[in-house]
């Protein structure tokens, strides 16, 4: 036996099986006729090929930017101003977006960075819940990486 089937410490479960009744999505979210407006401005504020984030130097929306103003994102940031204004909604979309990359959020969190919780077993595919998202299991006495690291923004 080598070192390493010594050291395995777990066996990876098979992906479990989906209940049928589980297979289908969500409600869509309905906007009423008064939220349609604000969210049709938000999405075209942002759909603008020439759209730069303001007083950002290379201001261009990245891929993962794009990807992260989803409608529920959208419909979050309308709600948090209740509906009243899209210009309030898009400040504050913007100046999230703003903070993301100062913060450097889209380089913090890679594969690499994560690898380390993933081999030992304690992260464990665990089922659905009752809308078919996966229920991921934690087993915190698996515990395998060194002291948590504190990100502080000065």
């Amino acid at each position: 036996m080598s070192v390493e089937d010594s050291q395995k410490c777990y066996e990876p479960l098979p992906v479990p099986h989906i209940p049928e009744k589980l297979l289908s999505f969500p409600q869509e979210y309905t906007l009423k006729p008064g939220q349609q407006k604000p969210f049709d401005e938000v999405l075209q504020h942002f759909q603008d090929e020439d759209y730069v984030l303001p007083n950002v130097e290379d201001g261009a929306l990245t891929d993962e930017e794009k990807f992260w103003l989803s409608y529920e994102c959208m419909h979050r940031y309308l709600r948090a101003v209740k509906w009243a204004s899209s210009k309030a909604a898009i400040k504050r979309l913007e100046e999230t977006l703003i903070w993301r990359r100062e913060f450097g959020l889209y380089g913090l969190i890679t594969h690499e960075h994560v690898e380390p919780e993933a081999t030992t077993g304690k992260e464990v595919l665990f089922g659905y819940d009752v809308d078919g998202r996966p229920a991921l299991y934690l087993r915190p006495s698996r515990q395998n990486t060194g002291d948590r690291s504190v990100n502080c923004i000065s």
